[in-house]
């Protein structure tokens, strides 16, 4: 029983080690905000949505992927690359707030994951 154990622990810390060594790890990979493919328009950003109207957002930005409202407020949810932007928006007021949750925190990377969620226009 001793060997048993003993040959079972030698193949977890050899299956342990052969994982490291391929640079393999439990976390996925997040492209860098900088890479991320977006429309060329560089001066679209998550500000151009502030006071917007709710048929306005879904216009600019389609369906949300998450919604939760309660009182006469709202947060709308959307997933870009490697990223989300929920909006906030309050009745009778329209969006009062625009938050993106990216990679980077710099405004370029904030623009760019806002970009990759804006819907191509129709043409």
């Amino acid at each position: 029983m001793t060997r048993f154990a003993i040959l079972v622990l030698c193949l977890t810390v050899a299956a342990c080690a052969a994982n490291k060594s391929a640079g393999t790890t439990d976390t996925p990979e997040i492209e860098p905000a900088a890479s991320i493919q977006s429309p060329a328009d560089d001066s679209v950003g998550p500000d151009q949505l502030l006071h917007k109207a709710d048929t306005e957002v879904l216009t600019m930005l389609g369906e949300p992927e998450f919604i939760w409202s309660e009182d006469g407020a709202a947060m709308w949810r959307y997933r870009g690359a490697n990223c989300y932007v929920d909006v906030f928006l309050y009745e009778g007021e329209g969006v009062t707030y625009v938050d993106v949750q990216s990679q980077g925190t710099d405004e370029r990377s904030r623009d760019a994951c806002f970009r990759t969620i804006i819907k191509p226009a129709a043409g």
